[in-house]
């Protein structure tokens, strides 16, 4: 035993010795981060350093092939300088993936959602822009105006890439509060609103995609939950 734990020492002096800057290796960020396997198991998806910033690899794990999404710009939609970085990303079918893009505003190294989700093939190609703010180029108005925040609810099983969202626009002054419901094709971008709730909700839906349960919390802070017997 204590000839089994000098040995182990002596390897870690020796990793040790062969570093010329230990502190700069301890504290630089890690080559990848949150791995996802694609659910045919032949695609896995990372966070991977990409100069300066971060991109998405897709790697084919037979072969090694390596394809890499990046965000463009630098700016977020107010024009504050930020660096874009992948969020959160789930694979809606075995070869498409829902990307959230984040904004690091390089405070402290905390990440905000930015409100744009878009869904990319295993290649990257082919992308589309599912929520989020487009600006206008001129006078041609941007596609997509939504301004506030999508989270992403389910896959549908077996539906070729269909997901279910739900969406909460950001409130100014007295505006109301809203939940809206949506089913979302990841491979055309096309969206369907399905249902509407008058609050703040979290909400949960059937493999059908049908909505069955929200909670909300009133101004007691008492949490009320709805049920849907039947998705009829």
């Amino acid at each position: 035993l204590r000839a089994a734990v000098a040995s182990a020492l002596f390897v870690c002096a020796s990793a040790q010795a062969q570093v010329s800057d230990p502190a700069k290796l301890f504290s630089r960020e890690p080559d990848y981060v949150d791995p996802t396997l694609s659910p045919n198991g032949d695609l896995i998806a990372v966070t991977t350093p990409d100069g300066e910033k971060r991109a998405l690899s897709m790697i084919k794990l037979a072969e090694g092939e390596r394809h890499v999404f990046r965000f463009s710009g630098n700016e977020d939609r107010w024009g504050r300088v930020i660096t874009k970085v992948p969020y959160n990303v789930t694979w809606s079918d075995d070869n498409r993936l829902i990307v959230f893009e984040g904004y690091d505003y390089g405070r402290f190294g905390n990440e905000v959602a930015s409100g744009n989700v878009y869904a990319i093939n295993g290649d990257a190609s082919k992308p589309e822009h599912l929520f989020g703010y487009i600006n206008d180029a001129g006078t041609v108005r941007g596609r997509l105006k939504d301004e506030g925040n999508a989270s992403l609810m389910k896959v549908l099983p077996d539906s070729k890439g269909q997901a279910l969202f739900y969406f909460q626009p950001w409130t100014v002054g007295n505006d109301s509060y809203i939940t809206s419901v949506y089913r979302v094709d990841t491979h055309s971008g096309k969206r369907e609103q399905i249902e509407s709730f008058p609050d703040r909700v979290a909400v949960a839906a059937d493999n059908s995609g049908r909505p069955r349960v929200n909670i909300r919390w009133d101004l007691q802070d008492k949490q009320i939950v709805h049920y849907r017997p039947t998705p009829a």
